[in-house]
């Protein structure tokens, strides 16, 4: 019985870590990406997400230093995705919420108004 509990278990933290575990596959920085990632994790919720979903990513616009905010909205299961991407376009962050649309939106125009 406690095996079946234990499988259960580590399934729950195997889907968890999947759907949250990511790389990036850029190290660039830049004071305009601190700063974008510090909006970002202000946001209520936001949680972090796959580097296989930032192909399916759209560009917004590009920061000062010429790196991307890239967005993206899971139509099969929900969730508002941003990236965040170097000027060579490689992933340097990625997030997403659930409930907080309104509060991503704001943060990425609060982004666009005070970084690009």
């Amino acid at each position: 019985m406690w095996g079946l509990f234990d499988a259960a278990g580590k399934a729950v933290r195997g889907l968890v870590y999947d759907v949250t575990e990511y790389e990036t596959t850029s190290t660039y920085r830049s004071s305009s990406i601190e700063k974008a990632i510090e909006i970002l994790d202000n946001v209520p919720g936001m949680t972090p997400c796959r580097t296989s979903l930032f192909k399916h990513s759209y560009f917004k616009f590009s920061l000062q230093d010429g790196s991307q905010v890239r967005t993206w909205t899971n139509r099969a299961v929900g969730g508002d995705h941003v990236f965040l991407a170097d000027p060579d376009g490689k992933m340097l962050y990625g997030g997403f919420v659930w409930v907080h649309a309104d509060e991503l939106k704001d943060a990425i125009n609060l982004i666009r108004s005070k970084l690009t």
